[in-house]
């Protein structure tokens, strides 16, 4: 048995596993002893205790016969070139520490993270892959090692830079991602002890997303990839919050705390074979990659997969790495969007986003104060609708909290009316009961096609609401499914979901070569290329435009920290061609129950008929004369 010890033991240990009653939780839990071999000369106990959620204890135990023994070596071993950290041993982990770990409050990662910095692997790890997100407006950078360790993690977040407008502005993110990729990829790999040479590939989200922040992390990892000749991996930013849920369930609690930094804007911009092919090519091992994989991933395939977030709600079944089956999608607006525009309209606090602030004042509502109705129950499909339940929200805020009611009270008396609390607590009630009735239909769509499915994973930035999680949960276990959540610092977009998703496909042998040189510079047109768009844009007229920016939001010029790789080009040098793919479709593969898969089937009927009836018509019809009289028609 493979306990979850061992990603911090760091010596060889025994433990043994005693049963005990928890109160409130009415169920049986085990408390991990971690003692040292006697024969090596270390203490039996430690104080330090780790948090090891109660389902990854359940999982443990189903292999569990009488004392596990794991074997590991040090993290300096595993990584050559990794600074060395201190060792240090485990202790008992009773019944108040083995709360989900999922949901650790942030200050006990501190704790956690101290008691595991001894992180270790079976054995060396086959890959390290450095992961960049900057799909919309936070950028973050992790580098991940095909065990499932996460070593170091650095994010930037752009709260603060589009709170004030209601909402992520493309030029701004895309200013700002410029001005913290170099300091947050240089953070992630001093949190990790690693120089880039010391990487096996880099992965980056290459859609969906603003093409305008898509292109500066895209720019920085290329520019990686082609200085130390490691290989590319291009991620899907869906398929990575998928994946995200099979890391080992003792990462999160392993993992460094991740170096959080605010991001800002730039001055000035500066210029910057097949896929097993490429992976054979740099001596990748792949088979390695997938024994890691399979020995530490959490979730095995198949599972289905609930995507929410701010700007996709997918339901999909996952068969295994780039093999996807939709049940459902959104057919308007996505659950998390509709968060941050009922936000909006209650002029609640956007910071870090509307979806936390509105949860929170749900909380002293009455669900059943608004009647609003549930979308699309009258529709046997899985596909989610959030439009008109913005509708009723919008009208029921403009009726209850009309400026001309409220214009004698003070913003903090209107922020304390209970009627406030109502509408949120209403809205949200209905949203999650949408929700959960299409992902219980969708659990037998998916069992129709994979009877013996067993997981439920819940991924994407809504997944952080704790209302969804309960009544999911409750959907979960009614179904006879485990519900899988990643820990809540990796449900929004993150590094870690990038650097794992490109660790799977890397395992494919899905990785390309390392970039060409860039062209040499030209001193006749600057020409500056932005995704997919043939924009052609001077160095004079970007300089402008971030200046522009800098004035909007009240900052000096100069108080940037720097320029990104490839964000505008410089005077006299042609930047290169980069593909991004903002629409990319996470798969083209539809259940045939769902809507769209029956409206390609009426399509395709009624594109047949015609054709049919065509061919009656012209066995009756093809004489010289109408052949004649068509012609002069075509030819008028």
């Amino acid at each position: 048995m493979v306990c979850p010890a061992n990603f911090a033991s760091g010596r060889r240990c025994q433990v043994q596993y005693t049963v005990c009653k928890i109160r409130h939780m009415k169920l049986n839990t085990v408390a991990w002893r971690f003692g040292i071999n006697k024969d090596l000369g270390h203490p039996t106990h430690s104080a330090w205790p780790l948090p090891v959620s109660t389902a990854c204890l359940q999982r443990s135990l189903h292999t569990a016969r009488g004392v596990a023994t794991c074997n590991s070596a040090s993290a300096a071993d595993a990584l050559p070139g990794a600074s060395t950290p201190a060792v240090s041993t485990l202790g008992v982990v009773g019944p108040s520490e083995s709360s989900a770990l999922l949901s650790t409050p942030p200050d006990s990662h501190a704790a956690a993270a101290a008691a595991t910095t001894a992180v270790t692997a079976s054995r060396t790890p086959a890959a390290v892959v450095l992961g960049i997100e900057s799909s919309c407006d936070d950028t973050g950078v992790a580098v991940v090692a095909s065990d499932g360790r996460v070593l170091g993690e650095a994010i930037a977040t752009q709260a603060h830079v589009h709170a004030q407008w209601g909402g992520v502005v493309p030029n701004l993110a895309r200013d700002a991602h410029a001005a913290a990729i170099d300091r947050t990829v240089d953070a992630a790999l001093a949190a990790a002890g690693l120089e880039p040479r010391q990487l096996t590939a880099v992965a980056v989200t290459i859609g969906p997303g603003l093409g305008l922040c898509l292109r500066v992390g895209v720019a920085k990892a290329r520019q990686l990839a082609r200085q130390y000749g490691i290989p590319l991996v291009s991620v899907h930013h869906m398929e990575a919050h998928a994946l995200v849920s099979r890391l080992p369930p003792a990462a999160a609690a392993a993992a460094p705390p991740a170096v959080r930094m605010a991001a800002t804007l730039m001055t000035a911009a500066a210029a910057a074979a097949t896929c097993e092919s490429a992976a054979v090519a740099a001596g990748i091992d792949t088979a390695a990659v997938r024994d890691d994989i399979s020995n530490f991933a959490a979730v095995p395939f198949p599972f289905l997969c609930l995507l929410v977030s701010g700007g996709h709600n997918l339901l999909v079944l996952v068969r295994g790495v780039g093999k996807y089956v939709q049940l459902g999608t959104t057919v308007d607006d996505a659950l998390g969007e509709a968060y941050d525009k009922v936000a909006r309209l209650l002029n609640l606090e956007l910071r870090p986003h509307g979806g936390a602030a509105l949860e929170a004042l749900a909380r002293e509502g009455d669900p059943g104060a608004f009647r609003f109705a549930v979308p699309m129950r009258k529709h046997a499909t899985c596909d989610f609708s959030f439009a008109g339940l913005k509708t009723n929200t919008r009208l029921a805020i403009e009726q209850h909290l009309d400026p001309q009611r409220t214009s004698w009270m003070t913003p903090d008396q209107v922020n304390k009316l209970q009627v406030k609390a109502d509408i949120a607590a209403s809205f949200q009630f209905v949203a999650v009961t949408h929700l959960t009735e299409k992902t219980r239909r969708g659990v037998g769509w998916a069992r129709e096609l994979v009877p013996e499915l067993r997981h439920l994973v819940v991924a994407g930035g809504v997944a952080c609401n704790q209302v969804v999680r309960k009544s999911l949960q409750q959907l979960a276990e009614s179904e006879g499914l485990e519900l899988v959540l990643p820990p809540a610092r990796w449900c929004t977009d993150n590094g870690v979901m990038v650097a794992w998703a490109g660790i799977e496909r890397l395992a494919q042998g899905w990785a390309e070569p390392p970039p060409p040189p860039p062209p040499p510079p030209s001193l006749s047109q600057p020409v500056g290329v932005i995704g997919a768009e043939h924009e052609q844009t001077t160095a004079a007229e970007f300089r402008s435009r971030s200046e522009r920016n800098q004035e909007a939001l009240g900052t000096s010029p100069g108080s940037g920290l720097g320029a990104g790789a490839g964000v505008g080009p410089a005077v006299g040098v042609e930047t290169e061609w980069i593909e991004l793919k903002p629409r990319w479709p996470l798969t083209s593969e539809l259940h045939p129950r769902t809507a769209a898969a029956q409206l390609e089937l009426r399509r395709s009927a009624a594109r047949a008929l015609p054709a049919v009836n065509g061919q009656k018509r012209r066995g009756k019809d093809r004489s010289p004369r109408m052949v004649g009289q068509r012609t002069q028609q075509l030819q008028w």
